[in-house]
């Protein structure tokens, strides 16, 4: 198997990228890859792939919308089930990234309109931001990544 040519590298963050060949094969460059499940941006930009987990959330969150809507199924089980589905598939490998006020953000807009979604709370109920993470028990996100 031939080895990067000696004269090549392949490209760190903003550094120029020079061409790689595995098998004189050129690798193709690309400003963004999954790698294990997370997104990584050759410019280091964690928001791509916080943009992507919380799309990825939202998706399964709509999925268990019948779950959602029940009257069958009580509180409790609900948020059992958001906790142990949903917020893993919005905060998986958030270990990597550099948390800002935008994340921070990003994740307290999430969480609040998925709670709101599962207790069936409409913005006319004029239900404040502490008293629904009260009535669900559950804390903000940015907690759990920070």
């Amino acid at each position: 198997m031939d080895q990067c040519r000696k004269d090549e590298a392949m490209a760190v963050g903003n550094t120029q990228a020079l061409s790689l060949s595995v098998e004189h094969k050129d690798i193709d460059f690309v400003e963004h890859f999954q790698y294990l499940g997370s997104n990584i941006s050759r410019d280091d930009d964690t928001n791509y792939d916080i943009y992507t987990r919380i799309g990825k959330a939202s998706s399964v969150h709509r999925r268990l919308r019948p779950v959602w809507r029940s009257k069958n199924i009580s509180k409790n089980t609900k948020m059992l089930l958001y906790t142990s589905i949903v917020i893993p598939s919005a905060i998986y490998a958030s270990e990597t990234w550099r948390t800002s006020d935008k994340t921070n953000r990003m994740l307290i807009v999430f969480n609040r309109r998925c709670l709101r979604d599962i207790m069936g709370v409409s913005w006319k109920d004029h239900m404040t931001n502490e008293e629904l993470l009260s009535s669900a028990g559950i804390g903000d996100l940015q907690d759990i990544v920070a």
